[in-house]
């Protein structure tokens, strides 16, 4: 079989590794309930991690957490809230937290 340029040619590529000088801590900041209605929408997509505890039809405690990217906290609950139900169908929502995500 003939050999072709392409089939002999070593790629000499070096790659970097990434450098950070401050090491970023990820921390979730709690979200209360009338900062959910005040809150505008973001221009870009921010972290949230909300948790639902409930029960299933058969009174078995059950506790969700998500996390979601979304431009404003209640599309992030409106997400969990849908999964919840998808999955727990005759199930009940006890108490719904949200946190959001803070890089210090």
């Amino acid at each position: 079989m003939p050999k072709t340029d392409t089939s002999s040619k070593v790629n000499n590529s070096t790659l970097t590794p990434a450098v950070f000088d401050v090491q970023q801590q990820i921390h979730y900041k709690y979200l209360y309930r009338t900062h959910l209605f005040r809150v505008g929408f973001s221009e870009h997509p921010e972290t949230y991690l909300v948790n639902i505890s409930g029960t299933t039809l058969d009174d078995h405690k059950v506790e969700v957490s998500r996390v979601y990217d979304e431009l404003h906290p209640l599309m992030a609950i409106g997400r969990a809230v849908t999964e919840f139900y998808d999955n727990y169908v005759c199930g009940r929502i006890g108490s719904i937290i949200i946190k959001q995500r803070v890089v210090k």
